[in-house]
């Protein structure tokens, strides 16, 4: 399985940004972004 691009709503040169998503599990494929990314 190939990790898929993934577009972030917001610009990458921008300080910081959070995002939060209440699920009951894990959901998120295997991906790549140029951000960093804390779970």
């Amino acid at each position: 399985m190939k990790p898929m691009f993934q577009e972030l709503p917001f610009p990458v040169d921008s300080h910081i940004h959070y995002y939060i998503e209440d699920l009951p599990h894990f959901i998120v494929p295997w991906h790549y972004h140029p951000a960093i990314e804390i779970m």
